[in-house]
């Protein structure tokens, strides 16, 4: 995955030029672990880890509601800046987001752009 367009490091570029205005934000990997040896009954421990990084939240716009089947009006847009996070992640759906004390569950698959800069989130 090359993150450079004609010698660029585009992920830095866009970091750089959009932290003003960006929101602290911790992305949570979500990871259901393995069983205890011995002890297939018992479920499966939580493996979460917690990144920092930086991002805001919009709304969905008519048109994107109207047009998309499994975007609900309370849910959210979640931009987050790849290269801010720490340590480094890719959100996947079932990860959680906490930006401006609110938790946001990824519901939906997430987008980014080919030198994955940013993340847009479905968040719900």
């Amino acid at each position: 995955m090359g993150n450079k367009l004609f010698g660029v490091d585009i992920a830095k570029l866009v970091h750089k030029n959009m932290s003003k205005g960006l929101l602290a934000a911790t992305l949570t990997k979500k990871s259901s672990g393995a069983r205890t040896s011995g002890s297939l009954t018992s479920g499966k421990a939580k493996t979460d880890s917690t990144h920092e990084c930086k991002g805001f939240v919009d709304t969905y716009s008519d048109r994107e509601l109207q047009d998309a089947k499994n975007i609900q009006a309370s849910d959210r847009k979640i931009l987050i800046i790849g290269d801010s996070i720490t340590p480094a992640a890719v959100p996947e759906k079932g990860d959680e987001i906490t930006i401006l004390g609110r938790t946001y569950r990824i519901v939906g698959p997430v987008m980014s752009d080919p030198a994955e800069a940013t993340y847009t989130c479905q968040g719900r």
